[in-house]
């Protein structure tokens, strides 16, 4: 490296000369290892070479020659021809400036110069400064081919180690000019960064302050709650947390495995839960399936599911004798009522089996809401640009940036979020539980069919307003459909034995009545399924969570964990403001560098 006040600044690397003859196989092959060394570093675009030649005939530069090789226009080659001295007596007014030029065998845009070095000659004194030897050998190469030789001035710039200073000191400072510029670019993107930076920390360090936090926690959830309707309706925007429905069940079954509230599986038949599954993808044949969905869309597949699911409910019912025996003084004054037998026999062995499948359903739908939390989280990022962006609040993106920046408020919106959905699952299995429990006091109750009748395409083409006549005759046959499935039970109910050498033939009878009774409530419960998962479970859930997220409070350890988070991050932002400074710095030294080196290249 070479570094003087009286010199150009730069890097130089003084390869070997190129052996041209080798007298044996060492010489040849250090000829070839020199050629191939210079080469790694000539074929680098990032080098400019310098050639240096014995000043004579252009078309015997050999060395020139393996320099056009690697760059043919010339642009990182500079040509100097040395020994001028030399080659005085060769010159004259009449071939000076075609010389010069390179007698036509030299690039125009090549660079050249021509000089004398300083040399000593055998036994002369050394002791002179070399800057003062280059000088005037300098002086004497301009004095013998401007004056005596009569050169043109066009050439004056090739003459003399002088001028090739000049040259390399301004093309020195053009090449660092170019060079600084994707530096340049690189601080002022880093600037940018630091920028975005600090606007995150100032609103960081706002959020955090003592007598705003809380209020700001408790908004910031707010404003996440009321999102939940927005990505139960659908949002295409979202990419977060899409499973098929075969890694949703999956993910459920790993979380849930070994529970003893309720069972994988919807029946005993089923082995595995992949069994399960398998049913759900070939037989149901489950809208969906194999596709990719969150939100509202994944919770229109799981209401199907969670239907099938109950629909699989079923009650072992074996009536012995025996039992028939203890029936028949349920209602007293030695008459049995077989209804009353079939209620209780309906109530005691199905409400088990419905209890365990209630429990999976709310489970199901705690489990799906909870995995919903980075979806609305991520729905409230992508509301910023989106074409509908206009029918979404704008609080939605500015509220997701604070959270997601914010590891303990998101802690506390997320912990909110998972009890209101915990405290949402205890209510809807007690609600369940209310209903099967009202069922159980009056099953023959509900197996009332609906009372609209047999529903086909052909009675919309009929569909008319109806008359008082045609509302009084539809009111007392519907009155009279709904009657009809329980009569029939108690017609057959009737029909069962009394005789007690007819047990065997009672007990039949009641088991088969029983679980007809239950298949009916069973169906009847499933076709309300999804009525029940948004009436017992969505809704509530989403209407409270906003009051919830309105009530958060915060311990005295957050409130600790709150203020260590600002005052670091006041110290972070101190810092990243001197980065800052450092940056603007570079940014004004490099522009007033460019500009520098942008107006010498003009002068020269």
């Amino acid at each position: 490296r070479l570094e003087s006040a009286n010199c150009a600044d730069m890097g130089v690397v003084d390869l070997p000369g190129f052996r041209s003859y080798g007298a044996d196989d060492g010489a040849r092959k250090l000829a070839d290892d020199i050629e191939k060394l210079n080469e790694r570093y000539m074929q680098d675009s990032r080098n400019v070479m310098i050639c240096v030649e014995e000043a004579g005939d252009s078309s015997t530069y050999a060395i020139l020659g393996k320099c056009k090789k690697v760059d043919p226009a010339g642009r990182r080659t500079i040509l100097v021809r040395n020994k001028l001295d030399k080659y005085y007596q060769d010159l004259t007014p009449a071939n000076v400036d075609t010389w010069l030029d390179g007698d036509g065998n030299l690039p125009k845009a090549l660079p050249k110069f021509c000089m004398t070095l300083p040399f000593w000659r055998e036994g002369e004194d050394k002791s002179a400064q070399i800057q003062q030897m280059r000088k005037s050998l300098g002086e004497q190469d301009q004095q013998k081919l401007q004056q005596e030789k009569k050169c043109s001035k066009s050439h004056y710039n090739q003459i003399g180690f002088q001028k090739f200073q000049i040259y390399m000191e301004n093309r020195t400072e053009q090449m660092y000019g170019e060079a600084v510029g994707p530096v340049l670019a690189k601080i002022t993107e880093a600037k940018q960064a630091n920028e975005r930076i600090i606007e995150a920390l100032d609103a960081d360090i706002a959020a955090n302050d003592p007598t705003m936090v809380l209020h700001t926690i408790r908004d910031a959830g707010m404003v996440f709650a009321q999102a939940v309707k927005h990505v139960m309706e659908g949002f295409l925007m979202s990419e977060v947390k899409r499973v098929d429905m075969r890694s949703e069940m999956q993910a459920f079954a790993d979380e849930h495995r070994g529970s003893a509230e309720f069972d994988l599986t919807p029946h005993e038949g089923f082995q595995t839960t992949e069994e399960y599954i398998r049913f759900l993808q070939d037989v149901a044949q489950i809208p969906a399936f194999g596709v990719e969905v969150n939100g509202g869309a994944q919770f229109l597949r799981l209401k199907v599911e969670l239907e099938t699911f109950f629909r699989f409910c079923e009650i072992k019912v074996d009536v012995s004798e025996k039992e028939v025996i203890n029936m028949r003084g349920v209602t007293g004054y030695g008459h049995v009522h077989w209804g009353d037998v079939i209620a209780k026999l309906v109530a005691a062995k199905g409400n088990d089996s419905m209890t365990k499948v209630v429990g999976y359903i709310a489970e199901r739908l705690r489990f799906f809401f909870a995995t919903q939390k980075d979806v609305i989280l991520d729905f409230m990022h992508n509301v910023h640009g989106a074409p509908d962006e206009h029918m979404y609040s704008q609080l939605f993106p500015q509220r997701a940036q604070l959270i997601s920046s914010n590891p303990m408020m998101k802690e506390l919106i997320y912990t909110c979020y998972d009890k209101v959905l915990q405290r949402q699952k205890a209510e809807f299995v007690d609600i369940m539980q209310s209903t099967l429990d009202s069922t159980w006091k009056s099953p023959m109750q509900m197996v009332k069919a609906a009372t609209m009748g047999h529903f086909t395409a052909d009675m919309i083409d009929s569909m008319m307003i109806p008359s008082l006549d045609d509302t009084k005759e539809r009111v007392q046959s519907e009155w009279l459909r709904r009657a009809k499935p329980k009569q029939i039970l108690d017609q057959i109910a009737r029909e069962v034995p009394d005789d007690p050498a007819r047990t065997r033939d009672a007990a039949e009878q009641i088991s088969s009545l029983v679980l007809k009774v239950f298949a009916l409530i069973r169906s009847l419960t499933a076709d309300q399924m999804e009525l029940f998962a948004v009436a017992f479970f969505q809704l509530p859930m989403m209407n409270r969570l906003e009051e919830d997220m309105a009530s958060l409070t915060l311990s005295e350890e957050h409130m600790r964990r709150y203020q260590v988070r600002r005052d670091e991050n006041i110290k972070k932002r101190q810092q990243h403001q001197d980065s800052l400074r450092e940056m603007d710095w570079c940014i004004k030294e490099i522009e007033k560098f460019q500009m520098g080196a942008a107006n010498a290249t003009k002068r020269h």
